[in-house]
């Protein structure tokens, strides 16, 4: 038979305990660091910390503009004629190909300008790629006149020149070269092209005028 427990029930609490706060391990080694003293010497100063060795960073734009240099010497200057110390490209040999070898010649060029667009060049140097890209392209399409004219003007090698000498400046932080003698030329072209047309033009109409006029 069993006796009744003589002592009183115990209570229950139904009051929530305060919440411990956690600590990540990443702040208890933290605040751990925070709390050491750093290391003494004998005299009592503190002893200097090692200075942190930096990381070495790629410098992705040399790797870009070696790429570049790379295919302006294909394009350009990669085959050496023997007996007259004179080299050529393989933009030449392609423009050989009809039909479809002055456009590729001519996509590899823009490549080669698109690509020294993202060096922040001025607007002048890249209007003169776009221009010496054109001017190669366009007398590229006369037949066997164009492949010479390709392989002693060097377009892509032009280009190249112009980008160096721009990050050269901008490294050594020198006044830009100046587009004076080039805008001179350009607007010479521009003078002597309209001149001829307007003598073509004058020509023609002398000639209709004879023509309908007898």
């Amino acid at each position: 038979m069993l006796l009744p427990d003589p002592r009183p029930p115990r209570r229950v609490s139904l009051r929530r305990r305060p919440a411990v706060a956690l600590e990540s391990p990443l702040e208890g080694a933290r605040s751990k660091l925070q709390g050491m003293s750093p290391p003494l010497r004998r005299d009592g100063s503190a002893v200097p910390a090692p200075p942190l060795t930096p990381l070495m960073a790629v410098d992705l734009e040399d790797e870009r503009l070696k790429r570049l240099n790379a295919l302006g010497h294909f394009l350009d200057n990669s085959i050496r004629i023997p007996g007259i110390d004179y080299r050529v490209g393989y933009d030449a040999v392609i423009g050989l190909i009809p039909g479809v070898g002055d456009l590729i010649g001519f996509a590899l060029s823009i490549y080669i300008v698109l690509a020294a667009t993202r060096y922040r060049l001025p607007a002048s140097a890249v209007l003169r790629m776009v221009l010496n890209v054109g001017l190669e392209t366009l007398l590229g399409t006369v037949p066997l006149v164009g492949d010479l004219f390709d392989a002693t003007y060097k377009a892509n090698a032009r280009n190249l020149d112009l980008l160096r000498a721009h990050l050269a400046v901008r490294t050594q932080g020198g006044a830009p070269p100046s587009d004076l003698r080039f805008y001179a030329g350009l607007f010479l072209a521009l003078a002597g092209i309209l001149a001829l047309t307007a003598l073509m033009l004058f020509s023609l109409t002398r000639a209709l005028q004879s023509l309908f006029g007898s």
